[in-house]
């Protein structure tokens, strides 16, 4: 299962302009939750898929949206200050 959550989404931003991680954190969590779940609800062909699916639970998230993040930020995408936001927002994302 894979997914995706917009970075600049505007339920991740406060009032004053800055970002909300502790917001983007727990909408990471109940995405990873619904991933998880998909794995249980998911059903194959084969038994040995079905197992595999449950016992593995392959899931993946990340985001869409990061130009944009920086943008809402002032930064320009490959700025030196750019890289370490993004290494930041994926840091908290993983939480």
């Amino acid at each position: 299962n894979l997914s995706s959550m917009h970075a600049a989404h505007r339920d991740f931003w406060k009032e004053d302009g800055s970002y909300n991680m502790e917001r983007m954190r727990a909408t990471a969590k109940i995405m990873q939750r619904f991933m998880d779940n998909i794995s249980d609800v998911s059903w194959y062909p084969l038994p040995e898929q079905n197992m595999t699916t449950r016992l593995e639970r392959r899931n993946g998230g990340g985001f869409a949206g990061i130009a944009e993040y920086l943008s809402r930020l002032g930064l320009e995408f490959g700025e030196t200050m750019a890289l370490s936001s993004v290494e930041e927002l994926y840091r908290q994302f993983t939480k």
